[in-house]
């Protein structure tokens, strides 16, 4: 007979399983449905992640040079600490963090281009889906997880590249209030002290000015504009005052640490990136791109190229994670390492069919890959496509967010915060 404490958990169908297991002796044992019981119930009570890290490799990068090369192409195969789970030769560091990560092998959007490609990947909407300016997934987060009285933004852009003004990614229908802070590895953020004769004290008093100024403005006239104003000059206000803001200066981690990383722009990107949220911002969105600025367009020059940017980005993410883990930060944040899609087997041409992204920590569980793109990468067995939809839709709920809500947007028009065709990618939890 089952203990009280457990009898009353289980549901009339798992008791009426193991009555039937124990009476007919059957291959389903008492401990099997016992084990999967706890397994689910575990998943249930599963603590969300509260931070978010989005490791963005802008370009395109190739998934056959890194998380899922074939044997015979174009490079060496080594074991990861998961059994069975091979990775690049440029990965051995990260192959040891294998347990840490869960591999997307099958991503698909069907989109070649950059431009629209980037906006489906950073939005998980098609360009102005519905005629929709729909928010990037960190305004998203920003939207639900930032706190008013937070002394740094919620959403920080680290090293942004060209094409995020070029597509202008932001805070969509949400408004300006959630649009990122960008930022620049190894340079200060300008204006955060008074110039010439200005003292603090001063420029408390004009800003006290401006927004008595901007208050009785919107008492008369209900400016998205002039709320906008009114809540950047707020942001700008608390960023002056607040000491958090020497997360920004890399220069007070130990040497020992910087050379960890890697003092290159991918090593300092995401050195800033955990020092942001060891300062308390929700999402933190790191560029990662090589000294020279350039990412993973790997048209030119495909084998060179791909094994730099790979070994420096085995330093700098194993380097993240060894971090996030020793300081007790990675179950409660949740990394994603991505691209707007991948390469084909020769890491020249886009792949828009199965590419790789890979999402880590978060008190996900990891150690394992979903979907399966063959043997030789191109004649599929197993093919369970992942949309973007569906990476924001599982991404949200690891976070704590209802990805089944929608927002309210102009003219009272009820939008989803993912496509309303999203499905969960279930393994992860």
């Amino acid at each position: 007979m089952l203990p009280p404490h457990l009898s009353a958990s289980l549901s009339r169908r798992d008791l009426c399983k193991l009555s039937l297991a124990g009476a007919l002796t059957t291959s389903v044992s008492w401990f099997d449905l016992l084990r999967a019981h706890a397994e689910q119930s575990a998943a249930q009570g599963r603590k969300p992640a509260r931070q978010c890290i989005l490791l963005w490799l802008g370009g395109g990068p190739s998934q056959a040079h890194s998380f899922d090369p074939k044997p015979g192409e174009h490079v060496d195969l080594i074991d990861t600490s998961v059994p069975g789970l091979q990775f690049s030769e440029y990965l051995p560091q990260l192959a040891q963090q294998m347990k840490h990560l869960v591999l997307l092998k099958t991503m698909n959007h069907g989109n070649f281009g950059h431009g629209d490609a980037v906006i489906w990947m950073q939005t998980g909407y098609k360009t102005r889906d519905g005629g929709v300016e729909h928010p990037s997934l960190g305004s998203r987060v920003a939207h639900a997880l930032g706190q008013a009285d937070a002394e740094l933004p919620s959403y920080i852009v680290v090293d942004p590249s060209q094409a995020e003004g070029i597509y202008s990614i932001g805070a969509g229908h949400l408004g300006p209030r959630y649009n990122p802070l960008k930022v620049t590895t190894g340079q200060p953020i300008p204006n955060l002290q008074p110039t010439g004769d200005l003292t603090a004290d001063d420029v408390v008093a004009r800003a006290a000015l401006v927004e008595r100024m901007n208050q009785a403005f919107l008492q008369h006239n209900h400016s998205g504009v002039a709320a906008a104003h009114q809540n950047s000059l707020a942001q700008a206000l608390k960023i002056m005052r607040t000491s958090k803001t020497r997360a920004f200066n890399l220069d007070e981690e130990p040497d020992k640490v910087q050379q960890r990383y890697g003092k290159d722009r991918m090593g300092r990107g995401c050195l800033l990136a955990r020092r942001l949220i060891e300062a308390g911002v929700p999402f933190v969105s790191a560029h990662i791109v090589d000294g020279k600025g350039n990412g993973w367009d790997t048209h030119m020059e495909a084998p060179n190229r791909n094994k730099e940017l790979f070994q420096n980005l085995d330093v700098c993410f194993s380097a993240l994670l060894d971090d996030l883990h020793d300081r007790g930060l990675l179950d409660s944040t949740l990394v994603i390492c991505m691209g707007e899609f991948g390469r084909s087997r020769n890491g020249v041409e886009h792949n828009n069919k199965m590419w790789t992204a890979v999402l880590a920590g978060g008190g996900l569980k990891t150690g394992q890959a979903i979907g399966h793109t063959g043997d030789d990468g191109k004649t599929l067995t197993e093919y369970r496509p992942i949309r973007p939809c569906d990476l924001f839709a599982t991404v949200l709920k690891t976070l704590g967010i209802d990805h089944k809500q929608d927002y309210t947007i102009r003219g009272g028009r009820p939008v989803g915060i993912v496509d309303p065709s999203a499905r969960l990618i279930d393994e992860v939890f």
